[in-house]
């Protein structure tokens, strides 16, 4: 898992994001189409995922996320 999006495909979709982590389905959209979750939403996204087996969405792979998006706006 290497993007934002491959945590919201790992989960199936920006509506089943928003219910991780207590968001509408068209927020959760927005944020899939820019490739970026705010950290905030980042402690219940990991308990979702661990609720519902999906490995890989931890909180020092969103910061990994995170700066690499930073990384790629910088250059």
């Amino acid at each position: 898992m290497n993007t934002f999006r491959d945590v919201f495909d790992a989960f199936g979709g920006a509506t089943v994001v928003a219910e991780a982590i207590g968001t509408s389905p068209v927020h959760a959209q927005t944020m899939k189409q820019r490739n970026s979750i705010p950290a905030i939403y980042w402690q219940d996204l990991v308990i979702g995922a661990r609720q519902r087996r999906i490995s890989g969405v931890t909180l020092p792979a969103l910061a990994a996320m995170s700066r690499a998006k930073l990384r790629e706006r910088r250059a």
